[in-house]
């Protein structure tokens, strides 16, 4: 009678046979290719990596490395939509919450705190993203004066402007808690790594 084989030596043979193609083609592929080719291989290898690392590095700058917020209680309608006409962008709005000392971020869109404070409520609201063109990317050329439209579940808008774009390291987090009264607060990575923080600060109109 044969032999019974278990799943778990099937799966350990599976992965020798795949360690060893692999090992096969990179060994072939190093001796044989022409330089050419290993060089294209090379860079299409790079341009792949590159912007795929620098995309998870921002998810993780975003996620661990941004200030505390004192929770806000509030029951005015969250912001749903973000319209900047100055920068053509027109997004929607995501709650996302706090876990531990993580910042949800959302996966279409950009995010809003759900502690922060809402439109026409005292405090900061905050709206963060990640810093590519379809997302918060552009606001990284807001002017001073320019104008942020937020419109709530309820389908009403606020009108803010811009008094103040920086960027500051994530330690700089005074200029975020310091601000009074009702302030719209939009805020990414940016620098080399995403390692510094992109801030546009607006008030009401």
């Amino acid at each position: 009678m044969p032999k019974k084989i278990n799943k778990k030596t099937v799966r350990r043979w599976s992965f020798v046979v795949l360690r060893n193609h692999i090992s096969t083609f990179f060994l072939q592929f190093v001796t044989k290719s022409s330089s050419r080719t290993k060089l294209l291989l090379s860079l299409g290898f790079l341009l792949v990596t590159i912007p795929t690392f620098f995309y998870i590095n921002e998810g993780i700058q975003l996620a661990f490395f941004t200030p505390k917020v004192t929770a806000v209680s509030s029951s005015l309608p969250a912001p749903t939509w973000i319209s900047i006409p100055s920068i053509d962008m027109e997004l929607p709005i995501v709650e996302t919450a706090l876990k531990g000392n993580t910042w949800g971020i959302a996966d279409n869109g950009i995010s809003h705190l759900n502690i922060s404070a809402r439109p026409g409520e005292e405090g900061p609201i905050i709206l963060y993203g990640h810093n590519t063109n379809d997302r918060f990317g552009p606001i990284r050329w807001l002017e001073v004066g320019k104008e942020i439209t937020l419109t709530n579940e309820r389908n009403r808008s606020r009108q803010y402007k811009v008094i103040k774009t920086l960027e500051v390291s994530p330690s700089e987090v005074s200029v975020l808690l310091s601000q009074k009264g009702e302030t719209l607060i939009l805020y990414t990575c940016d620098g080399f790594a995403d390692l510094q923080r992109f801030i546009v600060i607006a008030k009401p109109v």
